[in-house]
């Protein structure tokens, strides 16, 4: 073999080396781009759950029996503590029934409207109660095929959902009264489920 050829075997060699280590950076560097360009989530853990924030709600798991279900809130449990608890819990709350009542009067029931939805998804979906939409007065035509239920109706688990300058959850016997304007009656909301699946 003369000189030339081995010349010219090493520098192929050595061409195809330099193609080969081109070829792996080029895969590293897109593999990176593309993982830099993934979605980041912002997570967090409390009281030995996961929660994760897609989009506008924070979600984490929650185990009944075998089955499990991803819970979505709109406040992860930290943004809530700070919203007050009168009372204690009441056995009544653990009844099939649970009567939802607001007061149609009120103006402004956007909130409300929001709320009790956001408590109509967990206790329906998750802890399979049998929600009853309710009004506490008889004064307007959508309240006049609903049952007319407030506090005073001892026999029933009441939860009364209303306007208020002060966020609070109020438990008063058979009833819970969540209090609050605007999205601080919707953080009012979250803390009670988050209390109800023992998150809090």
């Amino acid at each position: 073999m003369d000189e030339t050829s081995i010349e010219s075997k090493s520098t192929t060699k050595m061409f195809l080396i330099a193609l080969a280590v081109l070829l792996l950076l080029a895969v590293v560097f897109f593999a990176t781009r593309k993982i830099s360009n993934a979605p980041h989530y912002e997570t967090m853990a409390y009281n030995g759950f996961e929660f994760t924030k897609l989009g506008p709600l924070w979600y984490f798991q929650w185990q009944q029996g075998d089955k499990l279900y991803n819970v979505p809130l709109r406040y992860n449990p930290k943004e809530v503590l700070d919203v007050p608890l009168v009372g204690t819990y009441d056995e009544r709350f653990q009844q099939q029934d649970i009567y939802i009542t607001h007061d149609p009067a009120e103006t402004g029931l956007t909130y409300v409207a929001l709320g009790t939805s956001e408590l109509s998804i967990s206790l329906a979906n998750v802890m399979k109660a049998n929600l009853i939409a309710s009004c506490s007065a008889n004064t307007t035509e959508a309240c006049w095929d609903r049952p007319i239920v407030t506090c005073d109706d001892k026999d029933k688990a009441v939860i009364y959902i209303r306007k208020s300058p002060e966020t609070k959850i109020i438990f008063a016997g058979n009833c819970a009264v969540i209090e609050g304007d605007g999205v601080d009656l919707l953080r009012a909301v979250d803390k009670l489920l988050y209390m109800w699946y023992k998150v809090i």
